[in-house]
């Protein structure tokens, strides 16, 4: 059913948004099989179709994917920026699971820049954020095992007390902090 959705304009009516999100679950169920080239290209579809609509629910998940997509490529710049965008999108509208998603692929993006302590404070912040869900990581072993990928290569990277360090430090961080902290940065 899922590979038949992008074959379908998207309509300019309320089903248009089901339609959008039908398209992120392909792009979301390609992405956590690995194949990222299409889960990039629906992602870019819905990123252009949610602009074309008016729409910001999908369209800052599809930002998300593209920063993982981004980041599986190597473009470590794209994968930051693009982060950053789903995070804001996200936040502007209160959606706290794809603020928890979000925070998780700019923490990614973060510590393959470099910048570790910072990738640290985030998987700080994204528990904080992932508790106001009342289901970490959806429950989702896929989501679980990325995460924990990510905290290992994190604390290899700064090792342990660093790491717990700055994870304690992003924990503490209010919401509405945390998300104003993950969103700023040069990189």
């Amino acid at each position: 059913m899922l590979s038949a959705a992008d074959r379908l304009p998207v309509r300019a009516d309320g089903l248009g948004a089901a339609q959008l999100q039908v398209r992120l679950a392909l792009s979301f169920a390609h992405l956590l099989g690995g194949g990222y080239d299409d889960a990039r290209s629906v992602a870019q579809e819905v990123r252009a179709a949610s602009v074309t609509h008016g729409e910001s629910w999908a369209g800052a998940f599809a930002d998300c994917f593209l920063a993982q997509t981004d980041l599986a490529r190597g473009d470590v710049d794209a994968a930051v920026r693009n982060a950053r965008t789903a995070l804001a999108g996200h936040a502007r509208l209160h959606n706290t699971v794809g603020a928890a998603m979000s925070l998780d692929a700019l923490a990614a993006a973060l510590v393959a820049a470099g910048d570790g302590e910072r990738a640290a404070r985030l998987l700080g912040v994204g528990a904080r954020v992932w508790e106001l869900t009342g289901r970490a990581h959806m429950d989702s072993p896929d989501l679980r095992a990325t995460r924990r990928a990510h905290e290992a290569r994190i604390r290899g990277e700064i090792g342990d007390t660093a790491y717990e360090r700055a994870y304690g430090e992003g924990r503490a961080m209010p919401y509405a902090r945390g998300l104003a902290y993950a969103t700023a940065g040069t990189r």
